[in-house]
């Protein structure tokens, strides 16, 4: 859906190329055009978002546009249009404009909740793991000779530490040891 919104909106500002011309190319030739802009414009955004190395196919999208377009535009191919069919024209290219507009937000949309659907199962997965470890591992208190202890069990996360869970012992009344199953030391403070 990413790429299909990228798609239509590169694609829209590719229609907005045709406004400002005085002599059109052929509604194939510009609609070939579209596209390819529309695909350049899928190429940078995957490779700015997720390898580099298709920046060389977005150039080469670039340098196809270039040639497609110098051969499109060539004097003896383009028309220069009565006003009649220079306001048909425009209003084709309107048309164009605002289903690429609507068409590249309704699927900026739909990603965005695709994503945020799927963040919030991920979430509720997370409290619902929590939920389960708080009533699987109590707390433990209590008193041992000259010493009292108190063991809770957190998530790494809570701790700052890398293994699934940290236990946290309370000994005498100033000193506190942490365990951690990752490191597997005590630290004193």
């Amino acid at each position: 859906m990413f790429g299909c919104a990228v798609f239509f909106t590169a694609s829209a500002l590719g229609v907005l190329i045709d406004v400002p011309r005085p002599a059109h190319t052929p509604l194939w030739s510009f609609a070939i055009s579209v596209v390819l802009i529309g695909a350049i414009g899928v190429a940078y955004a995957f490779a700015a978002l997720w390898d580099l190395r298709l920046i060389p196919v977005a150039i080469g999208l670039h340098i196809g546009l270039s040639t497609f377009a110098e051969w499109a535009t060539a004097a003896s191919r383009v028309t220069v249009l009565a006003p009649a069919e220079q306001h048909a024209r425009l209003v084709t290219d309107a048309i164009a404009c605002f289903v690429c507009v609507v068409f590249g937000y309704t699927f900026f949309l739909r990603f965005i909740h695709t994503m945020a659907r799927g963040h919030s199962r991920l979430q509720t997965e997370v409290r619902l793991a929590k939920g389960i470890h708080d009533a699987l591992v109590p707390t433990v208190s209590g008193r041992s000779g000259h010493a009292d202890y108190y063991g809770r069990s957190l998530a790494s996360g809570a701790m700052g530490a890398t293994s699934s869970t940290c236990s946290r012992v309370r000994m005498a009344p100033r000193s506190t040891w942490s365990t951690s199953p990752a490191t597997e030391s005590a630290r004193r403070s």
